[in-house]
């Protein structure tokens, strides 16, 4: 509370209205001789831009080198627009999302926001005419959630004290007002928009706002017939932002689902003392994932092919055609096709080669005349992945100019070999006509994930009946050591 004293009137509060007047004065003044120039320089912020961080702008770059580590690429994803649920944070929350996957991949490009929606109506005009705008990569994954909750002034906590005698006075006050927010944010499949259970990110933040004041007044010369009363008041207010805080948030979120999704130990990168349970962290991801996780074929790295042993996606049931095909005895040409004739395959280690565990290699594939093919990985752990063509290059037919390389320059993965031991094989199926069109969708539509269609034997019965049995097959069998 301020306190004031009165003053006496007479030659004393002449003085002190003098003196008003003329502060006022001095004060018109300055108001009209303000040039335009000072006015730019005084709406110039003095402070210089920083680069903005949070509390998880660490953690982010931990990211990064954890998805270098673990061999995880090429998760793509995309995201609806985050609207605030609440009507009372005004917040760019999808750029948030989209910077915070940016920051976490900037260099491993393990995960890669597509960007898609009526709000880039005018980009995807430009995409169309685009001279290649052929590549464009449908997301195996989205994001949706909102800003769902705002609790404001959940508490609030008030003090105050003052002191108060005849010369003079003293008091001082604080409040703290705490509010919460809350983001919630899901993962969901593009092939079938199921929102997988498991992979969400619900966290709360609390955001608080202190405001403290100090009042001090005294009276000068008390003994005098004009006694003069001070009084001085200062008032200190710190908010913190709620914007900043949902931004936090977000950047938690992005951390946790890709985490997750990925299968890395991400609780590392938020909690970088905590060393326990990291290996049971590994398992984290998902069961029963209710669409195709877009990671490279496992052997990148160990780690990840761990992780695809003991938590594989699920995949839905072979078509019925499958089944029946699958208990088909392989049928062998007798005679070569015309498309397939001429053609070899083998490995940059040569053909059948012992490789050391974690030795890499490259398929190579060479024809004396244009042909079709299909190439599948059976790993050590049995199951089996379609390698070419895939999601780098969708072209089916193979020129005979040159050797054709599963890796090529263009297909960001690599086969590495990890099973100690064991062997690993791979099947190319040539034609001389695109049998997509005769192949289950299973096949078709999948690539670089584990495919349910039984063994490498019974891909052999299926691309015999689809090619009436003039499709050709070669293998290259790799043991490790």
């Amino acid at each position: 509370m301020l306190h004031t004293w009165p003053r006496p009137a007479g030659k004393a509060g002449h003085l002190a209205s003098a003196g008003l007047a003329a502060i006022l004065a001095l004060s018109g003044c300055q108001t009209v001789t303000t040039s335009t120039t000072g006015a730019m320089s005084q709406a110039t912020p003095a402070a210089k831009p920083a680069e903005l961080k949070t509390g998880f702008s660490d953690a982010l770059d931990c990211m990064d080198n954890l998805f270098i580590e673990h061999g995880v690429r090429n998760i793509l994803v995309t995201a609806q627009d985050i609207p605030d649920q609440t009507q009372s944070l005004a917040a760019g929350t999808k750029d948030m999302l989209i910077s915070a996957v940016s920051n976490m991949s900037e260099r491993s490009n393990a995960v890669r926001f597509v960007a898609f929606g009526s709000d880039i109506a005018d980009i995807m005009d430009l995409h169309g005419s685009h001279g290649k705008s052929s590549s464009f990569v449908t997301p195996d994954f989205f994001m949706r959630g909102s800003i769902s909750q705002l609790d404001e002034a959940v508490s609030k906590a008030s003090t105050g004290a003052s002191v108060s005698t005849p010369v003079f006075n003293l008091s001082a006050a604080g409040d703290q007002i705490t509010s919460m927010i809350s983001v919630d944010l899901n993962v969901g499949c593009v092939k079938n928009l199921q929102i997988v259970p498991g992979l969400t990110s619900s966290n709360s933040i609390a955001v608080i706002n202190r405001a403290g004041t100090t009042e001090a007044g005294g009276i000068l010369n008390a003994q005098s017939l004009s006694p003069i009363s001070i009084n001085v008041n200062l008032g200190v207010d710190h908010n913190e932002g709620k914007a900043q805080a949902v931004r936090t948030l977000i950047q938690l979120a992005v951390i946790e689902l890709m985490g997750r999704l990925s299968g890395v130990p991400y609780r590392s990168c938020l909690l970088p003392g905590d060393k326990s349970n990291l290996a049971a962290e590994t398992m984290s991801r998902p069961k029963n994932l209710p669409c195709d996780v877009p990671r490279e074929p496992p052997r990148i790295a160990a780690p990840v092919a761990a992780k695809s042993t003991a938590n594989p996606a699920a995949q839905p049931s072979p078509p019925a055609q499958t089944a029946a095909v699958a208990a088909t005895p392989p049928a062998a040409s007798s005679e070569p096709s015309a498309g397939g004739e001429g053609w070899s395959l083998t490995t940059d280690a040569g053909a059948d080669p012992t490789v050391a565990a974690g030795d890499t290699a490259t398929l190579l594939v060479s024809a004396d005349s244009p042909l079709y093919l299909t190439c599948f990985y059976r790993q050590a752990d049995q199951s089996v992945l379609k390698i070419f063509p895939n999601r780098f290059s969708q072209q089916r037919q193979v020129s005979s100019d040159g050797e054709f390389a599963i890796p090529s320059p263009e297909m960001p993965f690599q086969f590495r070999f990890d099973a100690a031991g064991q062997s690993e094989e791979f099947r190319c199926f040539a034609s001389d006509q695109d049998l997509s069109g005769q192949l289950p969708d299973e096949i078709v539509d999948n690539d670089l994930v584990p495919i349910d269609v039984g063994d490498l034997d019974s891909l052999s019965a299926l691309f015999a009946q689809a090619s009436g049995g003039t499709a050709q097959e070669q293998s290259v069998t790799v043991s490790i050591q």
